[in-house]
């Protein structure tokens, strides 16, 4: 028969047991650590303007966004005023010059991903350009077809090819005339009428 002293020492020794397999019995892997926050910002190509460095009337404005996760909105700017925004590739906007003094303007567009992180492309300078002179010099060989003429004539107009408005004056020299006309038709095709001029009540050689 056992001692109580033995028997005491064996519980010990089997609580001892189970208590270090408790606790040494298995492993458990800790958490992943969360995802580095995303500080990246787009990255942008050169804006595009129409066709050069001078537009007029509705130039369409274009760049290439991208980015590490991906870009949720384009913005293009004039002179740090918003013209508009895209949010899918290509990346584009029109823009109606009509609206705007003629003359220079800086371009840039800035790209936006989701965590805020904007980058910038580089600026471009246009010109604005609506209006434009033109000085004709009119003789019989401008007929269609040409005829002999010792009659002259000089114009000096101003096209605007935004809205369409034409102004000017047109001078006659050598020949009487009751009336003159713009016509509409490439160089060496005859047109028909586009614009009539109104003659000067006090110097009927001037339209």
């Amino acid at each position: 028969m056992m001692s109580d002293n033995r028997i005491l020492s064996l519980m010990l020794f089997l609580l001892t047991a189970v208590t270090l397999q408790g606790c040494g019995g298995g492993s458990s892997s800790s958490p992943p650590p969360p995802p580095a926050p995303d500080t990246s910002a787009p990255t942008l190509g050169a804006i595009e303007a129409g066709d050069g460095s001078t537009v007029n009337r509705v130039t369409t404005l274009s760049v290439t966004a991208s980015d590490n996760v991906g870009v949720t909105e384009v913005r293009f700017f004039a002179d740090d005023n918003l013209i508009g925004s895209d949010t899918s590739a290509p990346y584009s906007v029109d823009w109606d010059t009509t609206a705007e003094t003629e003359g220079d303007y800086v371009l840039r567009a800035e790209a936006e991903d989701a965590a805020g992180n904007v980058g910038q492309s580089a600026e471009l300078t246009v010109t604005v350009q609506n209006t434009f002179q033109f000085a004709p010099a009119l003789t019989g060989e401008e007929e269609v077809p040409a005829v002999e003429s010792v009659g002259t004539a000089s114009a000096d107009l101003t096209v605007n090819v935004g809205t369409g408005e034409v102004s000017g004056t047109l001078t006659i020299n050598g020949i009487d005339v009751t009336a003159a006309h713009i016509h509409d038709g490439f160089a060496g095709e005859n047109g028909p009428v586009l614009i009539g001029l109104d003659q000067d009540a006090s110097d009927p050689t001037i339209f």
